[in-house]
């Protein structure tokens, strides 16, 4: 039952994402813009200007893009118009009511080379052009 305890382990522990998070926010150059989408990149050298979704430009020399920490890609807007057809693992598995975690059943269910399913064949081809990697 290996999902079972994966499942656990998501829940109880420090996750990745939130320790590498830790680690890199005690460095006084680092900064996170959480919920805040990309509208345009160019570059003037020797900067990266981000111009965001709410209009903010930011100017650094090194740029690292996230997801982010929730895992939804109903929010997504990448994935506009075929997110909703993407196959997820609360499609493929229902965990008995006391491993339930609503979180998990977000993740995309990916193929083995970590590419998009989807929940009906043949409803979203573009899917299996995309991974999560």
């Amino acid at each position: 039952m290996a999902l079972a305890h994966y499942a656990l382990l998501f829940y109880y522990s420090d996750t990745t994402s939130r320790g590498s998070t830790l680690r890199v926010s005690r460095h006084d150059n680092a900064y996170f813009h959480f919920g805040c989408g990309i509208e345009k990149i160019r570059i003037e050298e020797p900067e990266v200007v981000i111009t965001t979704q709410q209009g903010k430009q930011v100017r650094c020399d090194f740029l690292i893009l996230g997801t982010g920490f929730e895992i939804d890609p109903l929010a997504r807007t990448e994935l506009a118009g075929y997110a909703d057809r993407i196959l997820l693992w609360r499609d493929r598995y229902q965990p008995p009511a006391e491993l339930q975690h609503e979180e998990l059943g977000n993740f995309p269910y990916v193929d083995r080379d970590f590419t998009f399913q989807e929940r009906e064949p043949g409803a979203a081809p573009l899917a299996a052009q995309y991974s999560l990697l």
